[in-house]
């Protein structure tokens, strides 16, 4: 009878109180799973960055040959204007995957300049207003008689921020417009801008919104498929980059009606 009351004590207190080697392979199972899973998003991530990648590289060829093989001036020169947008397409996506790589590993610096807000933010739009290429949108920008003629901040970070959402409104808007309105509200030595880019694109689903508007959603690479942008490169990182500026961003959108990004940012008054 004293054997079996060992032996059923021991059993119980075998499983019952914490088992170091049970523990450790508890431990060792979750990290390969997370492993595994990261493998895996890597891998869905590289795909279909390459497909994004092989599309304008594939025009960029054949429109080259294009203009080797023609003599006709309209061809040339509508070749010529599908290279540079297709250039303008492949360059974003580079530029996507090294500030990718830089804010993962933490390599990302905030440095303040004092600099036209007008000028700036007029450059980074017209550059990248060149991508709509021949569809029919109607680009506008309003700004705000509030708006001061200079500010003090990381002004490449906002163009960056501004170049990003312009490029996914374009991508998924065929036909339209898209309209970009910067508002300043002063508070003392401070200037909230507010950046709101609308346009009347394909939408985003509501899922896919509700995750974006988390205030937990980070720079992962599980968030680079969410069919956002593509490989999602652009709108993670320009949610990374606003929190890292101490800003907000939102979306609000609906299916085949258009899409609202809501930027607010603290710059100060020069």
């Amino acid at each position: 009878m004293v054997p079996l009351a060992i032996t059923l004590t021991s059993y119980f207190m075998y499983h019952i109180i914490e088992n170091p080697d049970i523990k450790l392979i508890t431990e060792l199972k979750l990290a390969k799973e997370q492993a595994e899973k990261g493998n895996n998003a890597k891998s869905d991530f590289l795909n279909s960055m390459s497909q994004d990648m092989l599309s304008p590289l594939n025009s960029i060829v054949n429109y080259s040959e294009t203009i080797a093989n023609s003599n006709n001036l309209y061809e040339i020169h509508d070749a010529t204007d599908n290279i540079i947008l297709a250039s303008h397409n492949v360059l974003n996506l580079a530029n996507g995957i090294l500030d990718l790589n830089r804010l993962e590993v933490g390599n990302v610096e905030i440095v303040e300049n004092k600099y036209n807000v007008r000028e700036e933010f007029d450059t980074i739009i017209k550059n990248v207003s060149i991508s709509k290429g021949q569809k029919p949108i109607q680009i506008t920008t309003e700004y705000s008689e509030h708006l001061p003629e200079m500010l003090y901040g990381d002004n490449e970070k906002i163009k960056r921020i501004i170049g990003n959402l312009l490029s996914n409104s374009i991508k998924y808007t065929d036909s339209g417009f898209i309209k970009i309105k910067i508002d300043c509200l002063k508070e003392k030595y401070i200037c909230n801008l507010k950046i709101t880019i609308v346009d009347t694109g394909n939408g985003i689903p509501k899922d896919v919104q509700d995750n974006f508007n988390n205030e937990e959603y980070k720079l992962t690479t599980d968030n680079n498929n969410n069919n956002i942008e593509g490989s999602g490169l652009g709108l993670t990182i320009t949610k990374s980059l606003v929190e890292m500026l101490d800003g907000k961003i939102t979306v609000d959108s609906e299916l085949n009606v258009g899409t609202t990004f809501t930027i607010t940012l603290k710059q100060k008054l020069v």
